[in-house]
């Protein structure tokens, strides 16, 4: 088994080129937006596109539902053999997927700005964000039998080789639930409130002086600035509660934290 990561912003063809990106590259499996794929065929997964916010939608995508892991790594181990093309919105998201469902990293990443022109790219970010298209790289038939609330409309692709022209794949354009709703936005000084207020129930914090936040692609690095009390064993003390931090973190706010550096300011006696 072989992994390739397959990458671009939001919006800019990713899951439009998907199936030729993986029928190029000899890779039989297409991991795209919280789907298993296979050929022209849905293997299971859960679709981000059927979430009803973006931050749902991106913790889909990240398999970071226990269930969705789990579902998705039992099929993968009936397809051991088989070369993987895993699509995300940046190099770290790749990796982030390969990790959650136990692939091996990528070998080598294909960026979108290598197989697409700016005009094409342009032409797709327009559909994504002035029409609310999306695109699911298999037939209608296999989206409107799991997915019918988003169903859209199905579009064959086509590629010449030579002379001939032949049909590689099909794919459907949805609209999902999401997009109905308007954009979905979190103010990054609510972030740093809620992160500030977890990390205070946490001894020896005893006040958050400063929070450096730095989000993309819906992955957060966080930089914190502590007074702590004193204690004959901060840094062990710190190290212990990160993980309960970044935990409670992404469960309220759905966003995930790549990154969290404390750093001891000032000690309180």
């Amino acid at each position: 088994m072989a992994t390739i990561g397959f990458v671009g912003p939001s919006g800019t063809g990713k899951s439009h080129r998907a199936a030729l990106i993986a029928f190029e590259n000899n890779c039989q499996i297409i991991i795209d937006d919280g789907l298993i794929i296979k050929g022209q065929k849905i293997l299971g997964g859960i679709s981000a596109k059927k979430q009803i916010s973006k931050i749902a939608a991106i913790r889909t995508a990240l398999f970071q539902d226990t269930f969705h892991r789990e579902m998705a790594k039992k099929i993968l181990e009936n397809y051991q053999s088989e070369n993987i093309l895993v699509l995300g919105t940046s190099k770290d998201m790749v990796e982030k997927i390969c990790e959650n469902l136990s692939l091996e990293k990528p070998e080598r990443f294909i960026y979108i700005n290598d197989v697409a022109s700016p005009d094409e790219i342009k032409i797709a970010r327009f559909h994504r964000s002035r029409l609310g298209k999306h695109v699911i790289p298999v037939p209608a038939f296999e989206v409107k039998k799991s997915f019918p609330a988003i169903f859209f409309e199905p579009v064959k692709i086509y590629f010449k080789r030579g002379k001939k022209v032949k049909t590689v794949f099909d794919k459907t354009i949805v609209k999902p639930f999401y997009n109905e709703l308007g954009k979905l936005s979190i103010a990054e000084d609510a972030l740093e409130k809620i992160l500030a207020f977890i990390l205070s129930q946490n001894k020896p914090v005893k006040k958050v002086l400063n929070i450096d936040l730095t989000y993309s692609y819906g992955l957060l690095a966080a930089t914190v600035e502590v007074a702590v009390e004193k204690s004959s064993d901060i840094p062990q003390q710190i190290k212990k509660f990160i993980p309960h931090v970044i935990k409670e973190f992404e469960g309220q706010t759905g966003i995930e934290i790549v990154k969290l550096d404390v750093i001891v300011k000032k000690i309180i006696i």
